[in-house]
């Protein structure tokens, strides 16, 4: 099954210059026939939901652990996935590639929807979109709060995040982060930790939940708590959807709630 990683080869000095100066909507356009006309965005997604059984047409609310399929038959610019992203960023993102694609075009694609806090799969026609997904390689921590950073409202708890993740922290300014995080959350910084830590892992097809749960060093119902503390689901549910972004938005709809339900004040220690 195709994966991101086999996708990722340096475009030339040239290229990068040209994509540095090409509006956004411009970047990416498939060297296909001109008779092929260019297709409205949303007619060439189409959604998977659990159970993964139908394919269905693009509404602007998916299902948490929804896969975005997009089809491109004609010249699309990103832009107009762009477009059906913003409605909707916490859909896994599979991109069927037509015939024909050049290996630079490709790779603007992955740039640009990468720095737009997505991580596509890139897939040919025929391929199983739901097993690209969950073959896809995990998130790594700096993804996963790029996510939280790209969603409304939630700028502030991501920059606090990225710092108490970084390399540069030391013990002293940790723990002036992880205040600044009651600050911005309802939840504790070691909660997030613990949703990073979930987004990352990596669910197998009728794998038992002893199974999954022993890879990872829980027990099942240590792995139970914190998939409800942290995403609100069940265990089950958790096993069953693919995609990790899903998991991240779960966790901040939460905060969110939270938030709500406490008249928006900081959660105490």
């Amino acid at each position: 099954m195709p994966l991101v990683s086999q996708f990722r080869c340096k475009y030339s000095e040239l290229g990068k210059s040209q994509f540095r100066h090409t509006p956004l909507h411009r970047k990416l356009a498939f060297p296909l026939p001109p008779t092929e006309r260019a297709m409205d965005a949303f007619s060439a997604c189409k959604l998977l939901s659990a159970p993964y059984l139908t394919e269905h047409s693009w509404h602007p609310e998916p299902e948490l652990g929804s896969i975005l399929l997009w089809r491109p038959e004609g010249e699309l610019a990103i832009g107009g996935l762009h477009r059906v992203l913003l409605s909707a960023t916490w859909c896994s993102v599979v991109v069927e590639l037509p015939a024909g694609v050049r290996p630079l075009d490709r790779n603007t694609l992955f740039d640009t929807l990468t720095a737009g806090a997505c991580l596509p799969v890139f897939t040919m026609v025929g391929d199983d979109p739901v097993a690209a997904v969950r073959d896809r390689r995990p998130p790594t921590d700096a993804e996963v709060v790029r996510y939280v950073r790209h969603r409304p409202e939630s700028a502030g708890l991501g920059a606090q995040l990225e710092y108490l993740l970084s390399d540069h922290v030391n013990p002293l300014s940790a723990r002036s982060v992880r205040r600044h995080v009651k600050k911005v959350s309802q939840l504790k910084a070691s909660h997030w930790e613990r949703v990073i830590r979930l987004a990352q892992v990596k669910t197998k097809r009728n794998e038992s939940a002893e199974a999954l749960s022993g890879r990872y060093g829980w027990d099942v119902r240590t792995m139970r708590n914190h998939v409800r503390e942290c995403c609100d689901t069940s265990l089950e549910e958790f096993r069953h959807r693919v995609g990790w972004e899903w998991r991240v938005e779960a966790a901040l709809r939460l905060d969110a709630r939270n938030r709500i339900g406490r008249g928006g004040g900081r959660q105490e220690s």
